[in-house]
């Protein structure tokens, strides 16, 4: 989870700072995988590097759409529907969009930080080991022994991909 805040001019011509969330599930990752050939990074990647401007701002407004929530009085995150339309109708929202839509760093920098932990760690793992991601890629997991072996290459920080993600 990362916390923003983003300060904008009201329609009084108040300078404003509001404090937003957002989050990613592994869940809500593997829902924006459904019907991909690659995983969501990969795409993410590609829609960047491909410059194609309709691409980039509808990817964006998924991840921010998908991310946004509040905290409630018991402190869960808690996401719906009509948070993310009186999200997506506020200044916050055209703030934050118009940075992540023209600045790939940022946008990178904002995905990895309401990416799950864990996937994140596994995404670092497979990019020092380039001999498991096909195998990645198409199972979607490691076995023990895949694991072993990156173990055994001296990588020392190791996680077990196939573990539960805790986020």
């Amino acid at each position: 989870m990362i916390t923003r805040n983003i300060t904008y001019t009201n329609w009084e011509g108040e300078e404003v700072t509001t404090t937003c969330y957002f989050n990613l599930t592994q869940a809500e990752i593997y829902e924006l995988e459904a019907g991909h050939k690659v995983s969501f990074s990969d795409r993410l990647r590609q829609i960047v590097n491909e410059k194609d401007s309709s691409k980039i701002i509808a990817i964006v407004k998924e991840i921010i759409m998908l991310a946004y929530g509040e905290k409630n009085d018991a402190g869960k995150f808690v996401k719906n529907q009509d948070l993310r339309d009186a999200f997506a109708s506020s200044e916050e929202y055209s703030v934050l969009f118009e940075e992540l839509a023209f600045d790939a760093k940022k946008l990178g920098d904002f995905v990895n930080g309401i990416m799950p932990k864990k996937m994140v760690e596994q995404a670092e793992m497979l990019a020092k080991h380039p001999e498991l991601v096909e195998k990645y890629q198409k199972t979607g997991s490691l076995s023990k022994e895949d694991i072993d072996t990156v173990n055994k290459g001296g990588d020392g920080n190791v996680i077990n991909i196939n573990e539960k993600n805790n986020n």
